[in-house]
């Protein structure tokens, strides 16, 4: 909030406390990264939507010493894609806004009741290494017309509920080795998958003159920002299983599945 400040130019800002309740009775979370007061990496749970559905909750605004001037409150639902290291700006592709008090003096407490309804949240929330697409409440006391003077960030989760079109897929067929040494076929059916299906396939040693000592099955998530030479690619292990252990004889066969 400091550096806020700073940025904004005001040298002693607003003291006012905000905080923003939703309705969250009964509703699904999941766990985002996040950092805590002591700069350590911990997961924190956020109510989770889907794609469709109404955002209702309360904004409370809690004056701590005497009254406080401003030129506005507002409250916003944003979608946002942010870059993680800031190589590049964070790019809004939805708002929704409500101003829930004109210009004006607060000397106590004040609640506010509001309601985001039938507004489509196009993408899923998605916490990668590089970037993420997230949804977020803004509530904000305005000093000036233009700029924010004190404001309160809240994540919220978003899922799809439709069945979005799949692109139709092919079959993964790989033929790797060493010369005269060592031959493998790895045959599986499809190159796409949705995250609830199991990855299936079968791998053949066709040809075995050295001794191998393991072999592991390893999922990767690969992150692509920008495109050519400028692309910025961070990979991230997300799963590995043990596919055998020992060496495996000429012509053998080895049946293999994995759910995400």
């Amino acid at each position: 909030m400091k550096d806020l400040v700073k940025k904004l130019g005001f040298s002693k800002p607003m003291d006012v406390g905000i905080e923003i309740l939703l309705d969250e009775e009964d509703r699904k979370t999941i766990s985002i990264p996040s950092v805590n007061e002591n700069s350590e990496n911990i997961f924190r749970k956020i109510p989770l939507y889907t794609g469709e559905e109404d955002i209702k909750g309360k904004l409370i605004i809690r004056p701590r010493s005497g009254k406080v001037d401003h030129s506005g409150i507002r409250i916003r639902l944003v979608g946002v894609i942010e870059v993680v290291n800031g190589s590049q700006p964070d790019s809004e592709f939805m708002t929704n806004g409500q101003d829930v008090e004109p210009a004006g003096v607060l000397f106590d407490q004040k609640q506010y009741d509001f309601s985001f309804t039938g507004f489509q949240k196009p993408y899923d929330s998605f916490y990668g290494t590089s970037f993420r697409i997230k949804y977020v409440i803004r509530a904000g006391i305005y000093k000036n017309r233009n700029d924010i003077d004190v404001y309160k960030e809240f994540d919220i989760g978003v899922i799809s509920p439709l069945k979005k079109a799949i692109p139709a897929s092919q079959p993964i067929l790989m033929e790797v080795g060493i010369d005269n040494l060592l031959n493998i076929i790895i045959d599986i059916p499809k190159n796409i998958f949705e995250l609830k299906d199991f990855i299936e396939g079968v791998i053949n040693f066709s040809l075995i003159k050295m001794t191998i000592q393991k072999m592991d099955f390893l999922i990767i998530r690969k992150e692509i920002i920008g495109i050519g030479d400028k692309a910025i690619i961070q990979t991230e292990e997300v799963n590995s299983f043990e596919v055998m252990d020992g060496s495996p004889i000429n012509g053998i066969l080895i049946r293999g599945s994995h759910s995400n």
